[in-house]
């Protein structure tokens, strides 16, 4: 019997490198803190969303051309201005909380501050509820700020606006005097 010895031949050595590539390749595929990326999903489902109607949407309300002097020597402001925003699709009869989000003026919370683009000085913007009641920017949950809808869900708001001084004793600048506000809604 002769002896036979076994070499390893060249392309064995390069076939179980390519397994063992493989194998850790798929080992280390498996491992979950690879690539892992977590996302967190929230919201809430609720019953109702009331809707603008389309014709109270992006609401300009024109206030008017006022002499400074008018302004200056006025307590309360220039007259008010009606608007009104129509609601539907509100829980029905049931009372909203409704109210205006938007800068205050410097130096006086209760009126509305003007747009960085306006050029007008000392002059605000008074909102105010359909009784003639101040609303200031910001006053969630006012009393002055509660709204009730009828049985189908629909609200009529009516509300006011006016320009107003900030301070009665510092003169005004005549200029564009434009502010905007977002119209905000609790129905819980």
């Amino acid at each position: 019997m002769t002896n036979k010895k076994i070499r390893w031949q060249p392309i064995h050595a390069k076939g179980w490198v390519l397994v063992f590539s493989l194998w850790a390749f798929f080992t280390l595929a498996d491992d979950p803190s690879l690539g892992e990326i977590n996302i967190e999903l929230r919201g809430n489902i609720v019953n109702y969303s009331c809707v603008v109607a389309a014709e109270s949407r992006n609401l300009s309300v024109e206030l008017g051309s006022w002499p400074t002097r008018f302004l200056q020597g006025t307590a309360g402001g220039t007259p008010e201005v009606p608007f009104t925003l129509q609601l539907s699709g509100c829980p029905g009869e049931k009372t909203l909380q409704v109210y205006f989000a938007g800068q205050s003026a410097d130096g006086a919370a209760h009126l509305l501050g003007l747009s960085n683009d306006s050029t007008a000085t000392n002059v605000g913007v008074a909102l105010l509820n359909q009784n003639k009641e101040p609303l200031p920017p910001n006053a969630f949950g006012s009393s002055n700020t509660a709204v009730t809808t009828d049985a189908n869900g629909n609200a009529t708001l009516h509300y006011y606006a006016r320009y107003a001084v900030i301070a009665a004793a510092s003169p005004i600048q005549a200029g564009s005097a434009n502010a905007s506000a977002a119209l905000m809604i609790d129905y819980d």
